[in-house]
């Protein structure tokens, strides 16, 4: 049985470090900027047997710590807790009628213009972990890898330790389904956005 280690780990910023974050406005269009993202699972060397105290001498079942790590072209960004991500009540999933897939009467010109707040597009993993703090979208669309890779990563990075205090660094995780252009303007009259990551 598999079982992940006891916390995760993220590639921290290099604050040094030479790196494009452009925080463009979002387009309301169907990209992929993910599309060098890979999952790998990898195993620890840390194993323990199950005990069933069913008078047994033998090791039926041991547990083995593994975890998946998130690549990006190759590179090393985090490693995560993908099921524990998934479970995590900040996470989640936005049901086809909360949104507009076909043309609304908001007009489909990129919705975005028409909603109350700026919305930016995060376009890659040094944006995404140099989280800005309003309203964001990170461009994943029908790329399921990248969008399971970005939730979990996320789930890592909702809460920050300030002066000794843990805060929330974002209120919520929105992943939308995974094909059809949304309008925003529907998403926010069932949802409220406010520090909100939306994954695309």
């Amino acid at each position: 049985m598999l079982t992940p280690p006891p916390s995760s780990m993220i590639k921290p910023l290099d604050p040094g470090g030479w790196r494009v974050i452009d925080n463009a406005p979002f387009n309301n269009l169907e990209e992929d900027h993910f599309a060098s993202t890979s999952l790998h699972l990898t195993f620890t060397e840390y194993c323990r047997p199950l005990d069933f105290s069913r008078g047994l001498q033998d090791v039926q079942v041991e547990l083995l710590e593994s975890y998946i790590s998130v690549h990006d072209g190759g590179k090393w960004v985090a490693d995560v807790d993908i099921l524990g991500a998934l479970e995590y009540p900040f996470l989640k999933f936005v049901p086809i009628d909360h949104l507009s897939v076909t043309p609304c009467s908001h007009g489909d010109d990129g919705s975005a213009s028409q909603i109350s707040r700026d919305v930016i597009s995060i376009e890659n993993w040094e944006g995404l972990l140099d989280l800005p703090r309003s309203l964001s979208v990170v461009r994943a669309s029908g790329n399921p890898v990248a969008r399971l890779a970005v939730s979990a990563v996320l789930v890592e990075l909702i809460e920050e330790v300030v002066a000794g205090t843990r805060r929330h660094r974002i209120a919520q995780i929105l992943v939308l389904p995974p094909e059809g252009r949304v309008c925003l303007k529907c998403l926010e009259q069932n949802w409220s956005l406010r520090n909100t990551v939306i994954i695309y």
